[in-house]
């Protein structure tokens, strides 16, 4: 009896030319970031003979920085004012009960909106005409991918714990520090 179940589904995606490639450009950039100089220059400890500059006190930036933190100040009263920013966190907490559907919402409007410039395009020689039936083509795939994504109900809490989820947040974690010899 052959097994048909999720077994040979996953094996069959481990033994596939994709996710090999995938192992190889990850294990190229753990190899990268091990070597990196930038990488270990950011994680390293401060050396405590270092001086350190508050830039807010300096003729030459410390006016920028209050500048800047001013209108940061300014913005974020006409913000809470406005009634802004507590719309911007319902939004952001609707996109994170369902990300993947939110952003195929998305995805469907510009398609539409690229369907319908491709279409309502004026009259063009030949050569372009069979260049924008192509570009219908690409939106009309690009339209199908977002109606499949808004299919999707997980939150992005239950996405991050998928196998997808779980191999992203291995892909952009910090490396070890290196071993002290």
């Amino acid at each position: 009896m052959t097994d048909t179940g999720p077994g040979r589904f996953e094996a069959a995606i481990e033994g596939s030319a994709a996710a090999r490639a995938a192992r190889r450009v990850r294990a190229s950039l753990d190899r990268w970031a091990d070597g990196s100089r930038l990488v270990h220059w950011f994680l390293a400890e401060p050396d405590p003979e270092v001086v350190v500059i508050d830039l807010r006190e300096t003729y030459t930036v410390g006016p920028l920085l209050r500048a800047t933190a001013g209108i940061l100040e300014w913005a974020t009263a006409v913000t809470e004012r406005t009634g802004v920013s507590s719309t911007a966190a319902a939004v952001a907490g609707r996109i994170e009960a369902r990300p993947l559907r939110a952003a195929g919402t998305a995805i469907v409007l510009a398609a539409l909106v690229g369907i319908a410039a491709a279409v309502l395009a004026g009259p063009e020689p030949t050569w372009t005409a069979n260049a924008r039936s192509g570009a219908v083509g690409g939106w009309l795939v690009l339209l199908g991918l977002g109606l499949l994504a808004t299919r999707e109900r997980r939150s992005a809490a239950e996405l991050a714990e998928t196998r997808v989820g779980r191999a992203v947040r291995a892909a952009f974690a910090p490396p070890e520090p290196p071993q002290e010899r």
